[in-house]
């Protein structure tokens, strides 16, 4: 009995070693996916995501600025009211998560821009605001200031106009 149990014990120890995965095993299977993606590229609706997130340039007279159109809100405890979203707001960042979109706000404002906040879209995205003004030469202005500050690398395509699409009419 006790030879068997022994056996017993052996047989499963040695399936329990050999079942688990390796390197080796992730690494085929990594390669398996990249060839996969490379075959099929980005799917339709992947392009499109891509392709609205980035600003496209509109003239104003003599200024063009990079701008996006979407329908937004502002975000609670976010540093702004209802009645600071006007019609161009200058973006200096996106993201996930609303603690990183109010922490950048709060950087902002203590480097010397005077009440910037955080907005929302419907997909859960927070932007953060510069600076939200009526018109476009005012815009390229703040635009202009947030790009040559020293205190904020920023990443293309920022910063960029963001146009709320309950203000454009």
């Amino acid at each position: 009995m006790r030879k068997i149990l022994s056996l017993i014990a052996f047989v499963v120890a040695l399936g329990l070693c050999s079942c688990r995965t390796t390197e080796e095993n992730y690494r085929a299977a990594y390669e398996k996916a990249k060839e996969r993606q490379i075959e099929t590229g980005d799917s339709i609706s992947t392009l499109g995501l891509k392709n609205e997130a980035t600003p496209k340039n509109m003239s104003f007279g003599d200024i063009v600025l990079p701008i996006r159109t979407e329908p937004v809100g502002i975000t609670k405890d976010g540093g702004g009211e209802v009645s600071d979203l006007k019609l161009y707001n200058v973006v200096a960042g996106t993201f996930r998560q609303r603690f990183n979109a109010v922490s950048m706000a709060q950087r902002l404002q203590s480097n010397g821009y005077e009440k910037p906040f955080v907005i929302h879209n419907r997909l859960g995205m927070y932007y953060v605001v510069v600076g939200s003004v009526a018109t476009p030469d005012m815009a390229k202005q703040l635009l202009d200031r947030i790009d040559s500050d020293k205190n904020f690398t920023l990443k293309p395509p920022f910063p960029y106009v963001l146009r709320a699409a309950h203000l454009v009419r």
